[in-house]
C-alpha cells in the first residue's frame, strides 16, 4: 500500500520542483507513532476462565541536519518510547492473576550523510549513524487463591548503543519537502539489562548483535518525509520538468 501511495504522489507532482540541498541547507524530520491493543478471551471448554489484556506503545522521533557542503550533511537525532502492558486472569477455582509492565527508553545520536543527485527529483544518500540510550522498566504481578496472596515487584535498567550504515533514495516533491526511502542496513548493536528486586541487583544480561539486511524486500523498506530549508538556493538547484 505504501508503494502505491508513493507512486500516486510522484505522478500527481506536476509542478516545477526547485529541489535543492546546498551548503547551509537545513533538514528537519520527525515522526509520531501510537498503538493501542485490547483483548478479552473466555474459555468455557472445561472451566470458566477469563483473561483480559491491554497494551499501548508511544514513539516520538526527531532529526535535524545541516549541509556543510553541497553533498555532506551532519546532524543529530533523538527518540523517546513509552509502553504499557497489563492483564488479568480469573479462574473458576477462585484463583486470579494480574500483572502490569511499564517501560520507557530515551535515545540520542549523531549521523552523517553523503547526497548525490541521480536525475531530476531523485537523489541517493549513504548514511552512517551512532547512538546510545538508556531506559527503565517496572514489572508487578499478584497471584491470589483461597489460601494465599503473592505479590512480586521487579524493576530493570537498560542501556543500548548502536552503529549503522544505511543507504536510501530521496524524491523531492518540491523545493522544501521530500520523500525518503531506506533499504535495509548494516549495523552493530549492544544491549545491557540489569534486573533489581527491592534495590538489590539479581541478574545482568548483555547482548550484542551484528546484522546485515541489504537484500531487497518490501518488508525491509522504510518511508519518511523530510523538510529542507535555508541554504543558497542558487548554488545547487535541481530542476524537474513537468511530467
Amino acid at each position: 500500500m505504501k508503494i502505491v501511495y508513493l507512486l500516486i504522489v510522484m505522478l500527481l507532482s506536476c509542478s516545477f520542483a526547485q529541489a535543492q540541498y546546498s551548503k547551509g541547507t537545513q533538514l528537519l524530520a520527525g515522526s509520531f507513532g501510537y498503538t493501542n491493543n485490547q483483548g478479552k478471551t473466555k474459555d468455557t471448554s472445561v472451566n470458566t476462565n477469563t483473561r483480559n489484556n491491554n497494551s499501548y506503545q508511544l514513539n516520538l522521533f526527531a532529526r535535524y541536519g545541516l549541509f556543510l557542503t553541497n553533498h555532506w550533511l551532519v546532524g543529530a537525532y533523538g527518540n523517546y518510547s513509552n509502553s504499557l502492558s497489563k492483564g488479568s486472569a480469573n479462574y473458576s477455582s477462585s484463583d486470579s492473576y494480574s500483572y502490569r509492565n511499564t517501560s520507557e527508553l530515551y535515545t540520542m545520536g549523531l549521523f552523517g550523510r553523503y547526497y548525490q543527485t541521480i536525475s531530476g527529483r531523485f537523489s541517493w544518500f549513504a548514511q552512517i549513524s551512532a547512538g546510545a540510550g538508556s531506559g527503565k522498566s517496572f514489572y508487578n504481578s499478584t497471584t491470589t487463591n483461597t489460601t494465599s496472596f503473592l505479590e512480586s515487584h521487579t524493576n530493570s535498567k537498560n542501556f543500548y548503543a548502536n552503529l549503522n550504515f544505511t543507504p536510501g533514495i530521496i524524491y523531492f516533491l518540491n523545493s522544501k519537502f521530500a520523500l525518503e526511502t531506506t533499504f535495509g542496513n548494516v549495523g552493530y548493536s549492544y544491549n545491557q539489562t540489569r534486573n533489581f528486586i527491592k534495590g538489590v541487583q539479581i541478574s545482568e544480561n548483555n547482548y550484542s548483535n551484528f546484522n546485515s539486511n541489504f537484500f531487497f524486500s518490501f518488508s525491509n523498506i522504510l518511508f519518511g518525509i523530510n523538510y529542507y530549508f535555508g541554504g543558497n538556493k542558487k548554488a545547487n538547484t535541481l530542476e524537474a520538468k513537468k511530467e
